[in-house]
């Protein structure tokens, strides 16, 4: 079963999930404790990414007009 840690890097995450075709993955407390803290959205940290993106380029943009 594929579980992450909150201390693996977001890139990290995204790859394995991706290498798995899946869309959610636990988030456990460390590799010894098994102590649920939350799911990662994979689909949800895509779309965020991407509008981050696209608000970093709207302002450079904005910045190379003006």
């Amino acid at each position: 079963m594929i579980k992450m840690t909150p201390d693996i890097p977001l890139s990290e995450a995204l790859e394995q999930a991706n290498r798995l075709n899946t869309e959610y993955i636990p988030v456990v407390a460390s590799q010894q404790n098994d102590r649920f803290l939350g799911l990662l959205d994979c689909r949800a940290v895509h779309r965020q990414l991407s509008a981050e993106v696209l608000s970093r380029q709207q302002k450079a943009d904005n910045i190379s007009i003006g």
